[in-house]
């Protein structure tokens, strides 16, 4: 699963639980963006891997990968599943975890035709994304409906940056990590 996670919010857990479960998956790894090339990102790469991990701690099955970060300059999909599986070894099964805006997207992303010979391409639901599958994936896109939170990283910013508390949405290691750091112009709970 990756993303900018800007910051990590429930929203990325309970998907990754759902998909998790549905799925009989090992174990979900979250790969943070270092430089999302399609997105602007306000806090740095390596905030964004520490919040990502604090998100993801006491949750079985959970992983944070530092892929994209150690391999620098910008994070394209297809050699972040390259790089897993060079780590993971050839006869790992990858999952690839889009959400329903990622997939209407997807023939934007670098080297996108590339993506379902490095792992299987699963679409996620999302409150307020119609599913649109673009016709170059028809086949090999499997969809899987999850109960998903309407929730985004931008609405959390944004309620930190008004002051507001997103202690709903985002766990309270999270918070005080981006308070700590200064991140967000954030404010406790």
């Amino acid at each position: 699963m990756g993303g900018t996670f800007d910051p990590p919010h429930l929203g990325h857990l309970a998907a990754a639980t759902a998909a998790r479960t549905k799925l009989f998956l090992d174990s979900v790894v979250f790969v943070p963006a270092n430089e999302p090339w399609q997105k602007t990102s306000q806090s740095p790469a390596a905030d964004r891997l520490a919040m990502t991990r604090l998100a993801v701690q006491g949750h079985d099955g959970f992983e944070v990968s530092d892929v994209d970060l150690t391999r620098g300059g910008p994070t394209y999909t297809v050699d972040t599943l390259t790089d897993l599986h060079a780590e993971y070894g050839p006869h790992a099964q990858l999952y690839l975890l889009l959400g329903a805006d990622a997939v209407a997207n997807l023939m934007s992303w670098h080297r996108a035709l590339e993506l379902p010979l490095l792992a299987k391409l699963i679409a996620l639901s999302r409150p307020g994304h119609a599913l649109e599958i673009p016709t170059e994936f028809a086949d090999t896109i499997e969809v899987v409906s999850i109960e998903a939170l309407d929730i985004s990283s931008t609405m959390c910013r944004e309620l930190l940056q008004s002051g507001r508390s997103a202690d709903q949405w985002v766990r309270e290691n999270v918070l005080t990590y981006a308070a700590d750091a200064g991140l967000y112009s954030t404010v406790r709970g």
